[in-house]
């Protein structure tokens, strides 16, 4: 991804609430929810140790990396979790 369309992306996921962007898997009720956010916030640590950087940024970098690959954010990090996805650093 270029600089330019990281930065588009990053512009655009700040206008959109990670409640946009945590996709339910389908199952209507909330606790299913819950653990996908749960989920989210697990990669989001995960980054945030393996990048070093804050909690914001490894979130806004999880977004961007969801929007830019035209996955579910839930999808993006359960791959992060399992280590079947490693974002380069040079990324942020």
């Amino acid at each position: 991804m270029s600089d330019k369309q990281f930065a588009a992306a990053l512009a655009l996921t700040t206008l959109l609430s990670s409640e946009t962007l945590v996709w339910n898997s389908g199952c209507g009720d909330a606790e299913g929810t819950t653990f996908h956010r749960a989920e989210v916030h697990q990669a989001a640590g995960i980054l945030c140790h393996r990048l070093a950087v804050p909690v914001d940024d490894a979130l806004a970098h999880l977004r961007s990396c969801s929007f830019s690959h035209q996955r579910a954010i839930t999808d993006v990090s359960r791959d992060i979790i399992a280590g079947r996805l490693r974002l380069p650093q040079n990324d942020i």
